[in-house]
C-alpha cells in the first residue's frame, strides 16, 4: 500500500535499478512488492540506531516503521522506552485520530486508550496470527 506521493518517489529513487518502467502502476504487483521491500529497508535504516528502536528489529519493526512512517514510529519507540504505559493516543494524537482501532480498544477503536506497550503486542500478534495463517 501506498500513497501517491510515497510511490512516485520509491518509483523514482529505486526504478531503473528493478527495472520498473517510469510510470509503472501501483496495482502492479510485482512492482508494488519490489518497491515496498526498498521502502522498508530504507525505514530500517533510518530507524536504526534511534533511541528505543531494538537493536536487532524484527518484522514488527519494520511494519511500524511502514504503517507510522519513520518520524512517528522514531516517536513512538522513543516514549515506549521511556514510559511503555503512556496512552498512545497522546504520544501520536494525528495518527490516533486517523486509526482509532490501533489506539483505542473496543469494535471500532470506541473503548479505552491503548498504552505503547498494548499498540505493539497488539501489531505483534496481528503479524504472528497471519504469519502463521500463511505458513510463514
Amino acid at each position: 500500500q501506498f500513497i501517491d506521493s510515497t510511490w512516485a518517489g520509491e518509483l523514482k529513487k529505486h526504478g531503473e535499478r528493478l527495472g520498473i518502467p517510469p510510470g509503472a502502476s501501483v496495482y502492479d504487483e510485482t512492482a508494488n512488492t519490489l518497491l515496498a521491500i526498498e521502502f522498508m529497508k530504507g525505514n530500517r535504516e533510518e530507524l536504526k540506531g534511534k533511541p528505543g528502536v531494538p537493536e536487532n528489529p524484527t518484522a514488527i519493526d519494520d511494519y511500524m516503521g511502514h504503517f507510522l512512517g519513520v518520524g512517528d514510529a522514531e516517536k513512538f519507540y522513543k516514549a515506549k522506552a521511556d514510559s511503555p504505559n503512556a496512552l498512545g493516543k497522546d504520544v501520536l494524537k494525528r495518527a490516533a485520530r486517523n486509526n482509532p482501532p490501533v489506539f483505542f480498544h473496543g469494535k471500532g477503536g470506541t473503548g479505552r486508550a491503548k498504552t505503547l506497550e498494548e499498540i505493539y503486542s497488539d501489531f505483534k500478534n496481528k503479524l504472528r496470527k497471519y504469519g502463521a495463517s500463511v505458513g510463514a
